[in-house]
């Protein structure tokens, strides 16, 4: 997978007041592999065809883990659409109760025709367990 970041290229969570670092005691209660997320509303709908304007991402994670001010992003080998143009995508994000809706600013594909075809990174969640984005969630046809 090529890596590309949306925001900063760190990873990042914003813990409630009063919290600190998750106990290490915390990270026994984990699964050995990564959790899969929950994700709904994802914008552009995997499978579809978007025109290559004006195109923002969407997704909200369903019982969020936390808040991730940064996802790290990686290309997969399906992925021709090329770079993202402007190159920095911010995401913005709303709590909502306790699911995070996510919201790319606008951008386009440096090639169209192409098919987007990226996952996300593993993070670590604020209770100490790996998580990480479904496979096949942001995957799409681009066309001119």
């Amino acid at each position: 997978m090529r890596p590309f970041a949306v925001a900063a290229c760190a990873l990042g969570f914003v813990l409630p007041a009063g919290c600190s670092d998750p106990d290490p005691k915390l990270k026994m209660l984990c699964p050995d592999k990564a959790i899969v997320l929950a994700l709904a509303d994802v914008q552009p709908a995997p499978g579809s065809s978007v025109k290559n304007k004006d195109i923002v991402h969407t997704f909200t994670v369903v019982a969020a883990p936390g808040l991730n001010k940064a996802f790290a992003f990686a290309f997969t080998l399906a992925h021709t659409a090329g770079s993202p143009v402007p190159p920095s995508i911010t995401l913005h994000s709303a709590v909502m109760g306790g699911d995070i809706r996510y919201s790319a600013t606008a951008f386009q594909w440096q090639n169209a025709p192409g098919q987007v075809s990226f996952g996300g990174a593993p993070y670590a969640g604020n209770d100490g367990c790996d998580y990480v984005m479904p496979a096949g969630a942001f995957s799409y046809a681009v066309v001119p």
